[in-house]
């Protein structure tokens, strides 16, 4: 069975199991805060080492029976391993920006909202079963976190084609945290407060690995930075994987915008106040 089988193509429909279990360790009344890994501990029951049970993370949309298929994020069973390279009855799974999640509908770290951590037992003929699951909650970002979050620019203007600095803080860092750097005509309405998503960038930035690559092999940047710097040349930028990224940076005036929220909506951002760029 192929892993966007899996993922992608399986129906899910609730199981008829009780003796299998499952827990979101570290939710608090079934509530997890806005960028915390989500750490779930299972134990599957009459366990049956050929089959590849994998355990995903469903986006909670209505009545557990009639939901359809949405999974947020998946892994397998094994703690230290890929999904089809070990099956292991129980195990405890941290949902991060690791090689051994695999993305689907969302990715981490997860938008606040309802969502169910499920065992999943795939079928090649029939929908996928629900052996147990849990719902949480993933709570909002705190606004005051918001708030006390800050990014600007080192500088007040730059030349086309310089390098372009800027520093960061946040009261709660997050993994796949990234800077942008926006056109100022493009965000006067957020920052006017008219509207409250971020439009989609086209230069950014990792904050913990300051570069665009990560330092995963297709997981992003795992490393969770509150303060630092950041750089904006030629060289943090790959132009490989993401051709349209703008540089250099056409004359004009521009705001950084530090982003808590790796794929959109963008609701948790935080901007600069505007440099310029000048021939």
């Amino acid at each position: 069975m192929s892993l966007s089988y899996i993922a992608m193509n399986s129906d899910i429909v609730a199981g008829e199991y009780e003796k299998s279990s499952i827990s979101v360790q570290n939710a608090k009344k079934n509530k997890v805060p806005f960028g915390k890994d989500i750490i779930v501990k299972f134990e599957i029951a009459d366990f049956e080492e050929e089959k590849d049970y994998y355990i995903a993370i469903l986006k909670a949309i209505g009545k557990p029976e009639d939901e359809p298929n949405y999974i947020s994020v998946w892994a397998g069973t094994c703690s230290e391993g890929h999904w089809g390279e070990c099956s292991r009855a129980s195990d405890v799974i941290t949902f991060s920006a690791i090689d051994t999640i695999y993305d689907d509908e969302d990715t981490v770290p997860l938008h606040s909202g309802r969502y169910r951590a499920c065992i999943m037992e795939p079928s090649r003929n029939h929908p996928d079963v629900r052996l147990a699951c849990q719902h949480f909650k993933v709570k909002n970002m705190p606004k005051k976190h918001i708030d006390k979050a800050s990014v600007a620019a080192l500088k007040e203007s730059y030349t086309v084609g310089e390098t372009i600095d800027g520093e960061f803080f946040t009261k709660r860092a997050v993994v796949k945290q990234w800077i942008g750097i926006y056109p100022l005509s493009e965000v006067e309405s957020q920052l006017a407060g008219e509207e409250k998503e971020l439009p989609e960038d086209k230069i950014w930035i990792f904050t913990g690995c300051n570069n665009q690559k990560g330092n995963t092999l297709r997981s992003g940047c795992s490393i969770k930075a509150r303060k630092g710097e950041v750089l904006f040349s030629e060289e943090t930028l790959d132009k490989f994987d993401y051709p349209n990224s703008l540089w250099p940076l056409d004359p004009d005036h521009y705001v950084l915008c530090i982003v808590f929220t790796y794929d959109r909506p963008y609701y948790f951002w935080k901007c600069s106040d505007s440099f310029e760029v000048h021939e």
